[in-house]
Order: C-alpha cells, then structure tokens, then sequence
C-alpha cells in the first residue's frame, strides 16, 4: 500500500491496534499477538473452516487464552472433536458469549457442545451470554465472580431453583 512511512511505523508500534483477532492464517496470526504485545485480546470465534491452518490458527489462539478479556464463539457443532479443548485457564476472561451457530433449539435437538470452561481457572468472568445451548454446558460455565448473566432459548425444567441455587454457591 501507499502509506506514508511515518504513519506505517505508528500504526505497527501501537500494540492497541492488534488486540482484536479472529480465526486468520497461523503466520499472521503470529504477527498480531507480537505487535498486541502483553495488550488484553479480545477473541472472536465464528465460522472455522476445517484446514490444518484454521485449526493451528485456533491452537495458537488458545495458547495465548491467558491474555484473553473477552471472547466471542460462535459454536457450530461441526467444530465438535475437531477443535482444541479449552484447557487453559483465562485469568483476565471479563466477558464470554457462546451462541450456537445451528439455530436450533436444543430441546427439539440434539445439540452437541463440550463442556466449555468447565475446569478452567476464570476468576475474573464478569459476564456469561449464552444461546441455544444445552443448560449443562451453559452451568459448567457459573462462577461466583458473575454480575451478568444471559441464556436465550434454554429450557430445562426447574431451571429457575437450579439458577437460584448457583446464585447462592
């Protein structure tokens, strides 16, 4: 491109530019948490074709979840078994949104959904927007540390005493 230089330069130097990432090319992704330095990441997940390269590129994603403030995924039962397990824990996760891509509801179908974050370490999750997910998936995801709390289109019955009850652990 024709950039001036001067502006070139900044723009690279400024790690604030490169904090927003989605599933890209593995080479250039390596590039962006570079120039995002230590800067918090804000992840966005949506469709993941099935290559090696968006698969690496979601490996190396999730090997840097401990910089990681927000994190939006966009979870399509396709990535079932194909995807790396959350595994790791995200100190600084503030905001997590988990929609289903399929568009189903999970009551009149089977909707397949690991169990995100169940054993991950997320001290700092302040905000938990689900939809259309089974109600296991969404509650492995409960910490004490919630202020905001969103599940679209999940019916399970007594759902209200178990919401209740996770409120008060």
């Amino acid at each position: 491109t024709h950039v001036c230089h001067h502006l070139r330069a900044v723009a690279v130097a400024d790690p604030t530019l490169w904090t927003m990432i989605n599933v890209v090319n593995p080479e250039f992704l390596q590039e962006l948490l570079m120039r995002a330095q230590q800067t918090l990441l804000t992840y966005e997940l949506g469709h993941i074709p099935p290559t090696e390269s968006a698969l690496s590129s979601v490996r190396i994603m999730m090997g840097a979840l401990d910089r990681v403030e927000s994190l939006k995924y966009l979870y399509s039962s396709s990535h079932q078994n194909k995807l790396p397990e959350f595994a790791s824990d995200a100190p600084k996760l503030r905001s997590l949104t988990l929609h289903n891509a399929e568009k189903v509801h999970p009551r009149t179908t089977v909707v397949t959904a690991p169990l995100f974050f169940k054993d991950c370490d997320l001290p700092s999750l302040e905000k938990l927007d689900t939809a259309l997910l089974p109600f296991t998936s969404v509650q492995a995801m409960f910490r004490s540390t919630l202020k905001h709390l969103s599940i679209s289109t999940c019916t399970v019955p007594g759902v209200t005493s178990i919401l209740l009850h996770a409120l008060q652990d």
